[in-house]
């Protein structure tokens, strides 16, 4: 059905197809998932996030291809293999011309890839954003994982079991137009200078490090070089914090110097188990590409038109809502500890 206010094709009255399982992105035999799709039933989903390769991107691929599954369409993990953002914009030129329905994507920058995103969307597919936004008229739905004072809260806490006692900080972004990293520094910011149990914590520099292991850990190791003062670094990136956490290690400053932010359990496991380190935080990865892809699908079909208000029901992991500028929140924080992190798979 063409839907004349929005200027969008839609499908609606899609319904599970059953039992089938993805198979190398595709959900049984190409004949039977083509008819579905010119019935209204399937829809091609393309999830492409920041790089393919990291472990992170990885997890949210999993519950994004459960969710795929679960309502019978088909999926297809793709994207640069490394954090570029112009392979990031050619691999959704190349997915452009595989006629998706539903485009679900973290993107490396907010700008450069509206052009294509624009386009896909003029041509009647759906783009939901998850992770990391682009700029908003250029998707229709953004699932972020925390809001960004509650990711804030959460990376202050874990630095307030590292050291309650506080001390200065720096931070650590992929990139100054890198919109969640740098929302929530703002947020960390704004509460140290205003709630008593984090003004013990004083903040200093941002360092932009791209979402690279070695120059984040390089950065890491300057700094606990050139400023003794500094006692704790934060990123929420799931790359620096625990190459901040292998710096400290190296440079024999455990117990002096701590890192924190968003991590997975697998890459800091080793620091909590020996005490270099206190405590992470973040969220489950495969749930957040579970609600996007989910999310996608009920906008591609009409069951759920993004308005500020609006709740819809993401399969087996529960409700959410749609906030004021196509936001919807997972907002379901995890801290990981010494004692817990072995619960962990990913």
């Amino acid at each position: 059905m063409f839907d004349k206010v929005s200027n969008r094709w839609t499908r609606r009255g899609v319904l599970a197809l059953g039992g089938g399982a993805a198979l190398g992105g595709m959900l049984g035999p190409a004949a039977t998932f083509e008819s579905a799709r010119a019935a209204g039933k399937a829809l091609k989903v393309f999830m492409v996030p920041k790089w393919t390769t990291l472990s992170y991107f990885q997890a949210c691929a999993d519950g994004a291809k459960k969710a795929a599954g679960e309502l019978g369409d088909s999926f297809t993990y793709t994207g640069p293999t490394t954090p570029n953002a112009e392979q990031q914009v050619a691999s959704l030129q190349s997915v452009l011309a595989q006629s998706p329905d539903v485009i679900v994507l973290s993107a490396i920058e907010p700008n450069n890839v509206a052009p294509v995103l624009e386009r896909a969307m003029k041509q009647g597919v759906t783009v939901v954003t998850y992770d990391a936004d682009c700029a908003a008229a250029a998707r229709d739905l953004f699932c972020n994982q925390l809001s960004y004072e509650l990711a804030a809260r959460s990376y202050l806490d874990c630095a307030l079991l590292d050291d309650p006692e506080g001390g200065k900080v720096v931070f650590m972004a992929a990139t100054p137009t890198t919109v969640n990293h740098m929302e929530q520094i703002a947020a960390m910011k704004k509460l140290m200078a205003t709630e008593a149990k984090y003004k013990v914590f004083t903040p200093g520099d941002t360092y932009f490090v791209e979402d690279d292991f070695a120059k984040s850990a390089k950065t890491m190791r300057d700094v606990m070089d050139s400023d003794p003062s500094v006692k704790m670094a934060i990123s929420g990136s799931a790359v620096s914090a625990p190459a901040a956490a292998q710096a400290v290690e190296t440079a024999n400053k455990q117990g002096k110097v701590w890192a924190t932010g968003a991590a997975l359990p697998s890459s800091i496991k080793k620091y909590l188990d020996d005490g270099s380190e206190t405590a992470f935080a973040l969220w489950d990865p495969s749930n957040l590409g579970y609600m996007a892809t989910y999310a996608a699908h009920l906008i591609h079909t009409g069951e759920l038109k993004v308005a500020p208000g609006a709740t819809f029901k993401a399969g087996t992991i529960g409700d959410f809502t749609i906030s004021e500028g196509g936001v919807s929140y997972y907002n379901r924080p995890l801290i990981f500890t010494k004692d817990n992190v072995s619960q962990f798979p990913w």
